[in-house]
């Protein structure tokens, strides 16, 4: 054996040797079978899914310690979670768990989104994917940042980063003052917000999509003076917005209502993690439709798809109704899909743009594969 072989030879056997002593350190460390028991009950109680809830929790012994680390979202999860810990156990618990918004936010756990439409990332990396969006005059809920970015909750209860420029922050008296005023909607699909009332102004102050809410600051021929979620102030076209509380009273969906309010977005390109004019994806399309007639409906289609009455799928599809959603996948067990139905087993859907299909092979604009992958129907509203 050379001098090279028997280096490698030792070489080995100290990684080996290594390897076998953190095996055995973390054999000597595993989370006893009560604690493990306790951690996945009550994560199982209080935490539905990843896409609107937090439970990440870690657990270790250091000799009579029982130290758990990590972030829990619902303040009844992390009580309920210490206490039968203390109870149920005969650790000493060590308690380093954080209950979010955590104690870097401060005071400041509130926003709102400032820009007509702010993308939502998966990650604070602004090469990560985009999985939602909110729109101007939308409250948010902050629960850490990291650098450039906040962690937040928005109304639907959807999780994920925002750049800190996309959302004007403040306390809750902030949060009160905003709710209390009085304020308009956009029912335009697009439009501008201009520095003055007159139709030669070229100096804009920001761009509007449906949806985006601030507020009135009162009402002069024919322009709203409009102050932003930043204090910034201009002026919109009174036929471009309606006084929001007026849009909610009168936002009782019907089959006729939710037809036209999806007809009103026809065109608009696919976006992925889309829900506005800018772009829909196909669940944010829905969600948007059902939102603008009064009904709220989680963000994914395989959300979507436990909410309603279960309708049966016939063979003639005779007993769908327009405004019924349809989902398609795989299987029932894998939604990939939701559609809105609008009658004579037409839909109207967003699959690289806001378009209408058929289930019914002799029309023209017939779909086979939606058809084929169409796997269950639920209906919102009311007979």
């Amino acid at each position: 054996m050379n001098k090279y072989t028997t280096k490698t030879f030792v070489l080995f056997i100290l990684i080996f040797s290594i390897l076998f002593l953190a095996g055995c350190t973390s054999e000597s460390k595993k989370i006893p079978d009560e604690v493990f028991k306790i951690i996945t009950e009550v994560k199982t109680k209080y935490h539905t899914d990843d896409r609107t809830s937090i439970f990440n929790v870690k657990a270790r012994v250091d000799g009579d310690d029982l130290i758990i680390t990590g972030e829990i979202l619902v303040p009844e999860a992390k009580s309920e979670l210490e206490s039968r810990l203390r109870k149920e156990t005969n650790y000493q618990l060590s308690d380093s768990l954080t209950l979010l918004p955590g104690a870097e936010i401060g005071e400041k756990k509130y926003g709102i989104i400032r820009i007509s439409v702010a993308q939502v990332r998966k990650l604070p990396n602004i090469n990560h994917e985009i999985i939602t969006q909110g729109l101007m005059g939308t409250k948010v809920k902050i629960l850490k940042k990291a650098g450039y970015w906040y962690f937040v909750q928005l109304e639907d209860q959807y999780l994920g980063w925002l750049t800190k420029s996309s959302i004007y922050s403040g306390d809750s008296n902030f949060l009160d003052y905003w709710g209390k005023k009085s304020k308009l909607i956009v029912i335009s699909n697009y439009g501008q917000i201009w520095k003055k009332p007159s139709n030669k102004c070229r100096q804009p102050v920001c761009d509007v999509v449906n949806g985006n809410t601030f507020l009135n600051l009162g009402l002069k021929d024919g322009w709203y003076h409009v102050e932003l979620p930043d204090n910034r102030r201009g002026f919109i076209k009174s036929n471009l917005v309606m006084d929001l509380t007026r849009f909610q009273n009168q936002a009782t969906a019907s089959e006729t209502s939710l037809i036209n309010t999806a007809q009103a977005f026809l065109g608009i390109p696919y976006f992925w993690g889309g829900k506005s004019t800018k772009g829909f994806d196909c669940s944010g399309f829905t969600q948007t439709v059902y939102k603008l007639n009064g009904i709220k409906l989680p963000r994914d289609a395989n959300m979507q798809v436990k909410c309603g009455e279960a309708v049966e799928i016939s063979n003639s599809l005779d007993n769908l109704k327009p405004g019924d959603l349809l989902f398609f996948g795989k299987n029932k067990d894998r939604i990939t899909h939701v559609a809105m139905y609008i009658g004579k087993s037409r839909f109207i859907h967003a699959e690289g743009l806001v378009q209408i299909n058929s289930l019914n092979p002799v029309d023209e604009l017939y779909s086979e594969y939606r058809r084929k992958t169409l796997r269950a129907v639920r209906r919102f509203l009311k007979n």
